[in-house]
């Protein structure tokens, strides 16, 4: 017996039918979880737009009292930045505020982009002009210390 049309339509309906009902949830699922990682990636930029803001002013304020203290930077070493607290504590506090950041966009909570455009080169310059005091701040007291930074810098391992 041949199928009619009717049947014919009627079967391809129910096929239709049971491919929407197992596609649409599938496609939902799948549009979730596409609108939960942009949300995701909205969240870390402003979470890191929010922590540079602070991070800047911060910065700025040290750098500027430890240029008018040392405005020999090849002079910031351990022992010479031991010798003065002042001088010692806004150290402190550039290379503890960037270690902050650091450890945000390593660990995925900061959009890391946003913080390597924003102060990438300053991180890198920072780095580098208190080498020689974080080196001997390692041998010294903590091998652990600002290890954040240094992650960052070689490119990290970032999570999420």
């Amino acid at each position: 017996m041949t199928p009619s049309w009717t049947d014919i339509v009627s079967c391809l309906s129910a096929a239709a039918a049971a491919l929407a009902a197992i596609a649409i949830p599938l496609v939902l699922a799948w549009w979730a979880r596409r609108q939960q990682a942009e949300t995701d990636r909205r969240e870390r930029q402003s979470r890191a737009f929010a922590a540079l803001d602070g991070l800047n002013r911060d910065v700025s304020e040290s750098v500027s009292k430890l240029v008018k203290l040392c405005p020999d930077a090849s002079k910031l070493t351990y022992d010479n930045v031991l010798e003065n607290s002042e001088v010692e504590r806004h150290v402190f506090d550039i290379l503890n505020g960037y270690e902050y950041l650091c450890h945000g966009a390593n660990e995925g909570l900061f959009a890391r982009g946003v913080v390597e455009t924003l102060r990438g080169s300053a991180i890198s310059q920072t780095r580098k002009q208190y080498g020689a005091y974080i080196s001997g701040y390692r041998k010294q007291r903590d091998p652990d210390a600002w290890i954040q930074i240094d992650r960052f810098l070689e490119g990290g391992d970032p999570v999420g």
